[in-house]
């Protein structure tokens, strides 16, 4: 049996981490008296068998969908733009029930799955740059603020965030690659942007003081 030392209560499931503050737990030995928190596989399962559901369903529409769209003879495949609507859709729900991820990275991936969305769409109707131009750059900024928000109504995990942070910093350095591809052809919400994320993270790494670089060389495993 696993037990949370931080909510005190112990956990019938199989799961490594608390079901209530998603921190690890550690295995001790059962005892009936002690605080334990209900079963939560149930619900998970009946999730699991709703995005199988959703699934099947999500192949046959798809099926009619293609079927209608090569018969009407239109030159634009938009039930290829309704296939990815539904991968959208599955992947988002599937990754929200995930038991291995937390919070903080589900609104990362959910937000960044909605971009590329965007994006698809955009390219799907013609591309005129509108996505990548404005749509992307101003997802990142919109969890950059997120992360600004949770470190400060998450205190006791504000350094978790930091991860976070550097993840968008990394992501929007790698987009101005795009730039000279020419799939990015007005970056300045890009690079405003850019500079957003990477003051926030030195904002947060000052402001944090010791705390901070002491969980940076923790996440990355640096010694002094």
């Amino acid at each position: 049996m696993n037990k949370c030392k931080h909510c005190n209560v112990y956990i019938t499931d199989d799961v490594t981490r608390c079901p209530l503050c998603n921190s690890a737990l550690e295995t001790v030995d059962g005892d009936d008296t002690k605080i334990k928190y209900p079963d939560v596989h149930p619900k998970r399962k009946k999730l699991s068998l709703f995005l199988r559901i959703f699934l099947a369903s999500a192949i046959v529409v798809e099926t009619v969908l293609v079927t209608i769209n090569y018969y009407s003879g239109h030159e634009t495949w938009w039930s290829f733009l309704a296939g990815l609507c539904f991968a959208y859709a599955y992947f988002l729900m599937r990754f929200a029930i995930a038991q291995s991820s937390s919070g903080r990275w589900r609104i990362v991936i959910g937000t960044l799955l909605t971009a590329i969305l965007i994006i698809t769409m955009d390219a799907g109707t013609g591309y005129d740059a509108w996505s990548t131009n404005y749509v992307f750059p101003v997802s990142l900024g919109i969890l950059t603020t997120l992360s600004i928000a949770l470190i400060f109504t998450k205190r006791n995990q504000w350094q978790s965030f930091m991860v976070v942070q550097l993840t968008l910093i990394a992501i929007a350095a790698l987009s101005l690659i795009l730039i000279p591809l020419g799939i990015i052809t007005k970056p300045i919400v890009l690079i405003i942007v850019l500079m957003y994320t990477i003051l926030s993270f030195i904002s947060t790494l000052i402001i944090g003081g010791s705390k901070a670089q002491t969980e940076l060389r923790h996440r990355f495993h640096i010694n002094r």
